[in-house]
């Protein structure tokens, strides 16, 4: 027996690099048989980092360790417990979470097998690391079929990838010992949609709420130290400093990208009331505007040139650099305090019982 469930659109597209989502996004085009196109995969991208609270994700929490780099969504389980769980949920689906260790081999095959055969690609979380496959397939001697995110479009985003056996043709990955990787599959059924749009953006409000509330972590608030403070640290403790510094900020700007796509290029032209639409497309063109300062923001720290040529890291030692730091981090917080409101705005706008058409 074999089955593969054809033409499943490739992941992470664009600018996409969170593996999870990326994934998410092209089991559930399979499963609505849409036509494989990607800006229809990153458009269900922008919407499912939004409201699962990744693209909210604003690292002011002082519980943050320092020693974290390269923040990005696929990370983030520790901190938001509920973004799996929740994204299935508001598309529309259920799931079982079968591990390694507590599952048979024999009682998962079977049970990816069973969703193959609905059509439902499965999500594959691979062992510690933050990699995703989507297994498309399988055949009577236990070989998974899938996707993984080998075709991404800058290295730094495969170079640690678990290889698989081997790749067909059709750019599907096979892979017969695909349970010495997995660390658990999420075996997903269509459901009836229980969570609102309007439900969903309270929600929004309330993560962009507990941000403002607890202000800047320890870590940037290290900036606000004198010069005294600084004068005898370390280039290791400047360069971690710094290091953490520029990753926020890296991932602020990912964030504000897939957050103000969603209001402006996919929710601006979904939302289908009649009645309120006119001044909601308004207010998420606002939004979508308010939002994408946060890029500015972050261009004007990748652009900033010291004119000495010493390294950036070095700059923390000067309290001119130090506020500069500090000024995109508030600009950054104003950004978010408009966009809370405007939202709130937009809520008021939406009915209770409407749903998400976007995706």
């Amino acid at each position: 027996m074999k089955k593969i469930i054809e033409n499943v659109i490739s992941f992470p597209n664009g600018a996409e690099t969170s593996r999870f989502f990326g994934a998410v996004s092209s089991m559930h085009m399979a499963v609505r048989k849409n036509e494989p196109a990607v800006q229809e995969h990153e458009f269900i991208y922008h919407v499912l980092y939004s409201v699962s609270g990744a693209g909210l994700f604003r690292l002011h929490q002082s519980v943050v360790p320092h020693s974290i780099q390269a923040y990005g969504a696929d990370i983030q389980e520790g901190f938001i417990l509920d973004y799996v769980s929740y994204t299935l949920q508001y598309l529309g689906y259920d799931f079982k979470k079968l591990s390694k260790g507590e599952t048979s081999k024999e009682i998962i095959w079977n049970e990816v097998a069973a969703s193959i055969e609905k059509n439902i690609p499965v999500l594959f979380k691979v062992s510690g690391t933050i990699q995703w496959n989507l297994v498309c397939g399988y055949d009577e001697n236990m070989v998974a079929y899938g996707l993984d995110a080998k075709d991404h479009y800058t290295s730094k985003h495969i170079h640690n990838l678990v290889k698989p056996e081997g790749y067909l043709d059709n750019g599907y990955f096979y892979d017969s010992k695909w349970y010495d990787s997995l660390e658990y599959v999420l075996i997903c059924n269509q459901s009836t949609k229980t969570i609102t749009f309007k439900s969903a953006l309270i929600r929004m409000c309330s993560i962009i709420e507990n941000h403002l509330v607890n202000g800047l972590n320890a870590h940037i608030l290290c900036l606000k130290n004198d010069d005294v403070y600084f004068a005898n640290k370390t280039d290791d403790y400047l360069m971690n400093l710094y290091g953490y510094i520029d990753s926020i900020l890296g991932y602020l700007m990912e964030c504000s990208h897939h957050v103000s796509e969603a209001f402006g290029a996919v929710w601006k032209k979904h939302v289908d009331n009649p009645n309120v639409n006119p001044k909601l497309q308004d207010v998420f063109s606002t939004l979508d505007g308010v939002i994408s300062n946060t890029q500015g923001t972050i261009h004007k720290h990748w652009g900033y040139k010291p004119e000495s040529g010493i390294a950036k890291y070095m700059l923390l030692k000067t309290k001119e650099y130090r506020d500069i730091l500090l000024s995109y981090f508030y600009s950054i917080v104003e950004d978010d305090q408009n966009a809370l409101n405007l939202i709130r705005q937009s809520i008021d706008l939406i009915d209770d019982g409407y749903f998400d058409t976007s995706v």
